[in-house]
Formats: C-alpha cells, structure tokens, sequence
C-alpha cells in the first residue's frame, strides 16, 4: 500500500464516521414529549435537504467500511493459508469480537438506566427487566433491542470467517468474473441482500475492497484512470434517485449502483485532497472514529429532543440541525476518547479492541 492511499484511508474514516451518525439523526416524524414538530411534508425545503445528505449521500458510509474491512483484512498477504487465516481471526476476536460483547451488554445496563431516570429518552427499547431470556440473549444478535451499529460488526465477523473461500475465488483467474457476479448480485434487489455476513450488503462490498489486495492493485490507482467519470456517474445516480424519491418511488438498482458510484467518488476526492495537501490527516479523528461508531448511540437522543427548546422549529433549523447534532456528538465522542484513553487506557483498550 502506497502512502497516499494509507493517508486516504486515515482521512476517510472520520467523515464516513460523521456520516453514520447522520444516518442515525431522525428529525422527521421523530415524537418530542407526544408532539411531532417536524411532520414529513411540514417543511418542503428540509424533506428535500434531507432526503438529499441523508439518504442519497451518506448512505455511501456502510459499503464504504465493508470495503475498506475486505481490503485491510487482505493488505499484505502473499499466501493465504491455515496459519495466517488464524492469526487474521485472532486479531478481529480482539478487535472485533471483544468489542461486540462488551459494548453489548453495556448498552443493555445503560437501557436500565435511563428505563430508571429518564424512561422517555428511550421510550422503543426495553430493559433486560421486561425481557425474556430468550429475548436478552437475542438482542446478541439482532441489534433492533440492543446497541443498533453493532450490526455491522456482526455481519464483518461472519464474512471474515468466509474469508477462504473469498481468498480462492477472487485470486483465481476467473476473479473479475467472480467480482462481476457479485456485483451484480449486489445491486439486484433479492431476498439474500440483508442476511447477515453474507447478504450482499456485506458480502461485495467487502468483496470489491479484497480483490485490490489479494491481486495486490493499488485502488487508487485503478480507479483514478477514470475519475472524471465515476464522478459524473456519481452526480447523476444522485440526481436519478432524487427525481425517484419525488415521485414517491425507489428503485433498488439505481440506489445500489449510486451507493458504489459514491464509494469510488469519495476515495478518488479524499486522495486527490490528502495528495495536494489541501487537508491534514489527523490521526487521532481516525483513531477515534471506532469510537464515534459505537458510542454516538448512548447520547444522540439528547440534542433530538432538546433542539426544538434551543431554536424556532423551521425548516431551515431542522436543516441546520441535521447536520449540527451530528457534529456535535462526533467530536464530544472524540473528547470522551481521548479521556478514556488517557484516564483509563486498559479499559479503553478493551472497548476499543486493543486498536
């Protein structure tokens, strides 16, 4: 891996972070004390500014970790046998795993909580005191009860102990067939698409990001030969799904291929900005975006009901807000990293999967 895409890949981490904590930001329809002050159709200019950074852009976040996930877990690989298969899986049991288990059962106690003072804050989860055992050890599972992000890391440790299999097909000579297939797949609507680990929402894009590294290609470089392109695609996926959406419709293919579009698009940006210099890669915002990831969920709930008392409810607010909140809680999940880190570095570790 060359420097400039070891920087784009530090640069990228934090802003895709960001927009994973947008994607959680639910400002319309979202019931304050009873009252729904921003009904779906209230505010036509923010429904549109909405669907536009929500739904239509940083959607691009979710394949882009998978990617990403596939290219790092085969970074640096000659041969992929039995032994390295086993260290790769005792690496992700400390970073993946461990982290998975705890932050579970801590989002759990952290339920009971805020059930005890504050019942309101999270009036559609319940405690482990209103659940069945069952129903506890389910939420291990299928996060709709439990810590809801965690799904991905669920999913990536599922497609990690495929990686064998992954390994023979895309270093064979028929990989870009294989690569092709699955793409396909991907943007196809079928029923496999969400299952865990290996849907397709996982499985190509982590896929796609693999098949650089075990053919060891540099993705930057494959991909810059035909930037200007990927970046007119891009734009007019964007502008295809938009005019869907105002006709109250969706099609699946359109916002599959835009979310790959936009994959490309967003490494090619990063990598030209982090080549001219034009931003500094900071690698604490990297470091930290773990963190981001799992903990923006303990306390995004409390700017979405307390917005509403700060600023007159419009739309340009409600517009301001969606993208302020998750700022805001992204770098106050920063600062809470950095005092776990330096306050309680063992404990952080752990959180943390010793990254």
């Amino acid at each position: 891996m060359n420097q400039v895409t070891s920087k784009t890949i530090t640069a990228i981490r934090f802003p895709m972070m960001v927009f994973v904590v947008i994607l959680h930001t639910f400002i319309i329809d979202r019931p304050i004390s009873g009252v729904i002050y921003v009904p779906r159709g209230k505010f036509g200019g923010f429904d549109i500014f909405q669907q536009l950074i929500q739904n239509e852009i940083c959607t691009v976040a979710v394949p882009m970790f998978f990617f990403l996930s596939g290219f790092l877990f085969f970074n640096g690989i000659q041969s992929f046998d039995i032994k390295q298969f086993q260290i790769k899986l005792k690496k992700r049991f400390f970073s993946l795993f461990i982290p998975y288990m705890l932050w579970n059962i801590i989002f759990l106690f952290f339920v009971c909580m805020v059930g005890f003072f504050y019942p309101a804050l999270l009036t559609y989860k319940k405690t482990i005191f209103q659940m069945s055992i069952f129903e506890i050890l389910f939420t291990f599972w299928e996060s709709s009860q439990g810590l809801l992000p965690l799904w991905f890391l669920r999913d990536l440790m599922i497609v990690n102990l495929c990686s064998p299999i992954i390994y023979l097909m895309l270093r064979s000579k028929h990989s870009k067939v294989f690569l092709f297939v699955f793409a396909m797949l991907y943007i196809i609507p079928t029923k496999v698409h969400f299952v865990p680990g290996i849907g397709m929402r996982c499985a190509f894009p982590y896929m796609f990001g693999a098949w650089f590294s075990i053919n060891n290609k540099d993705f930057i470089a494959f991909f810059k030969k035909y930037s200007l392109l990927w970046l007119i695609l891009s734009v007019l996926l964007i502008v295809a799904c938009f005019v869907v959406w105002n006709y109250h419709n969706y099609i699946f293919i359109i916002d599959k291929a835009k979310d790959l579009s936009l994959v490309i698009s967003f490494l090619l940006l990063v990598a030209f900005v982090v080549k001219k210099h034009i931003i500094l890669v900071s690698p604490l915002l990297a470091d930290a975006s773990f963190f981001v990831f799992v903990f923006h969920m303990f306390i995004i709930h409390i700017p979405l009901k307390l917005w509403i008392y700060i600023f007159p409810v419009n739309g340009w607010t409600a517009s301001l807000c969606l993208i302020l909140i998750p700022l805001v809680i992204s770098y106050t999940c920063v600062l809470v990293y950095i005092f776990f880190k330096r306050q309680i570095p063992y404990v952080s570790n752990l959180l943390m999967g010793k990254r």
